[in-house]
């Protein structure tokens, strides 16, 4: 993203308090990436312990207990330092850390399963069992900045001026208890029922434990007798089930007020005392995040088993949403985690898989399933009106979301873009259409605005919901062909009816040159297709240049359809003869990401700057994109 928005004209090797290379302008450190990237030194090294033992004791013919212990240890090192040259470094002189992590983790579960069949006719299976799990981080850090003597980097870091030092320790334990129950009669009609009880120790003192019950039951009609006049049908299940979960999704010590520590001068002698204050508010009351959730489906096999249809609808509702409420400044406090908020999620998945050609030499097989699923905001506790979500940024730090209770979640909130301002839209040098911030940034080829209350100004009462960034559905096709010993596959999925918020081309093409000082290289194709008198168009996607921000929140402008289809991957492989020592002997080739059909003119339209953050999805803001590759490989067995 930094190599790509500032200007190439600046050297390779330049160093400056600007992007654009003016001589005695000091506002920030540009952060030339060449020079980022040579000036910068990172290490981490990782190992890894983990040891598993289970033991299976048969105390009766039907009665088994499994006893199972494990332990995983983690110890992470990370070293890093940056040099005066970097932007991190260049107040300091440069900066170095060194960080130790030790993670422990520990778990053990033990149960008891019986198994029996009754009369041929019933079958039954039982689990009794309990859990424990524990897991400890230790955290070691160093901080130095200041380094006379630069040269030897991570490996030298106490030469600095100034050291920091921090350690941190932490708890996480989690107890369970569980019960199942699985009953089958004549292999017809099967019904299980489960409770399990988790107390986490992140939780209230009196809410740590939660109850979790689930049902679920299954008709084999394709095994009454009322289906075996029905040839072309070979099996057929009916299934329902319902069932809570719960989330433990915050840090240790959550619902605990939190301390820090600093250092003060204190009295006439201004001696440097350690102090401890409150940083985070406790919650008393702080429990379990509840997710309940109902599924019906239906199984279909059919044709000999040529044909396959899975069908499932699902409907989950989630309750008590373990999240930070925001809290009046005059508390001294920011925010505290709690339980507040509804969603519900809600969808309907299809799988058909068609066995086509099965004969000695020739094999082919297809599968396809779609997926349609809504999120939908419930309510926000007791919190009234809605909420906005916001990603920050140099130029766009503004809103890009809105959270409203009934509405679906992922929805871009912002200003609607009617048009570029024309010459023949100014009258003595007065704009005769409303907009936003002062007049002096009003000029032909600037970007102009639905005035949604029509009160004849563009104000935060004119933005409105731009798009969705949830499809309409989802769906993947598998295709397997094989030939005697000759096979190929192929993957296609792909996502129909979203959008995507386009930070980074907005980036490349909104106009603005320079930003207070920062430079923002623009794209040829807004420098071809740019709005100039010479060339006057109502293109919203290619302005004029601009000298400032008309608006801090998105537009619709930065809103693209995000629909595509992409060939995920293909793999051509062949099978050897067996021989004597080796057994399945394979050669393939693989690629992935060949080939995308979309009309998002960014990089990539499966895109996620911020990972699977829900509030944020469908959002371009520097992403790498997906990256083609081509795998050749040679598999067996000895």
């Amino acid at each position: 993203m930094e190599a790509i928005r500032h200007a190439p004209t600046l050297p390779l090797d330049y160093l400056g308090y600007n992007s654009a290379g003016i001589p005695g302008y000091v506002n920030y450190w540009f952060g030339n990436p060449i020079v980022e990237s040579k000036s910068r030194t990172g290490i981490l090294k990782n190992d890894f312990s983990i040891i598993n033992i289970e033991n299976w004791f048969s105390l009766t013919k039907d009665l088994k207990l499994v006893v199972n212990l494990g332990a995983n240890h983690n110890l992470s090192r990370r070293q890093v330092f940056l040099d005066a040259n970097t932007v991190e470094g260049n107040n300091t002189n440069g900066v170095g850390s060194n960080s130790t992590s030790n993670t422990y983790s520990y778990n053990t579960n033990a149960y008891l399963v019986l198994d029996k069949q009754f009369n041929s006719i019933h079958r039954l299976n039982l689990t009794l069992g309990g859990e424990y799990n524990n897991q400890i981080v230790e955290l070691l850090n160093t901080t130095s900045t200041g380094f006379a003597i630069p040269y030897f980097g991570i490996n030298n870091i106490g030469s600095a001026q100034t050291q920091q030092i921090g350690s941190y320790k932490e708890t996480r334990r989690l107890q369970s208890a569980f019960f199942r129950a699985n009953y089958a009669f004549k292999g017809k009609y099967i019904l299980n029922i489960s409770t399990r009880m988790d107390g986490a120790s992140p939780f209230a003192e009196n809410k740590k434990y939660g109850l979790f019950p689930a049902v679920a039951a299954a008709w084999n009609m394709g095994q009454e007798d009322f289906m075996k006049n029905v040839k072309f049908i070979s099996n057929l299940k009916i299934r329902a089930s319902y069932g809570i979960t719960g989330s433990q999704a915050i840090p240790p010590y959550s619902s605990l007020a939190q301390y820090n520590n600093a250092f003060y001068q204190i009295g006439a002698g201004n001696i440097i005392t350690t102090v401890i204050y409150p940083s985070t508010l406790g919650n008393e009351n702080l429990s379990w995040e509840r997710t309940s959730q109902y599924n019906v489906g239906l199984d279909v096999n059919a044709w000999k088993n040529r044909i396959t249809i899975i069908l499932d609808y699902y409907n989950k509702r989630t309750t008590d949403l373990l999240q930070p409420r925001v809290l009046p400044s005059q508390t001294g406090y920011s925010t505290i985690t709690d339980n507040y908020g509804t969603m519900q999620n809600k969808g309907l998945e299809l799988g058909v898989q068609a066995n086509i050609i099965q004969s000695k030499n020739v094999q082919f097989a297809t599968r396809f399933n779609i997926t349609k699923n809504k999120n939908i905001l419930i309510n926000l506790g007791d919190q009234k009106g809605s909420a906005y979500v916001s990603t920050g940024g140099n130029l766009q730090d503004g809103v890009t979301g809105i959270l409203t209770p009934g509405q679906e979640v992922g929805q871009f909130y912002g200003y609607r873009v009617t048009g570029l301002a024309q010459a023949k839209d100014f009258q003595n040098g007065q704009p005769l259409y409303p907009f936003p911030g002062p007049i002096s940034a009003q000029f032909p080829g600037t970007l102009k605005f639905q005035d949604l209350d029509g009160n004849g100004k563009i104000d935060a009462n004119d933005r409105q919901i731009l798009g969705n960034s949830s499809p309409d559905f989802t769906f993947g096709w598998t295709n397997i062909f094989s030939w005697k010993r000759l096979a190929v596959s192929m993957f296609i999925t792909g996502s129909v009816g979203n959008d995507v918020l386009d930070l980074s081309r907005f980036y490349f093409n909104n106009g603005i040159i320079n930003y207070y000082g920062v430079v923002f290289n623009q794209s040829a194709d807004w420098f071809k297709n740019r709005w100039t008198p010479a060339n006057p168009h109502n293109d919203t996607r290619y302005p004029g240049i601009q000298f400032n921000m008309a608006v801090n929140d998105i537009t619709s402008s930065m809103i693209e359809n995000g629909s595509y289809m992409r060939l995920k991957t293909l793999t051509l492989s062949y099978n050897f003869p067996q021989v004597k020592f080796v057994k399945n002997l394979a050669l393939f080739v693989t690629g992935t990401n060949l080939i995308t059909i979309t009309k998002y003119k960014g990089f990539d339209p499966e895109v996620s700057s911020f990972n699977q953050s829900l509030l944020q999805q469908g959002i371009d803001y520097g992403a790498y994109p997906t990256q083609k590759s081509c795998t050749f490989g040679l598999s067996c067995n000895f």
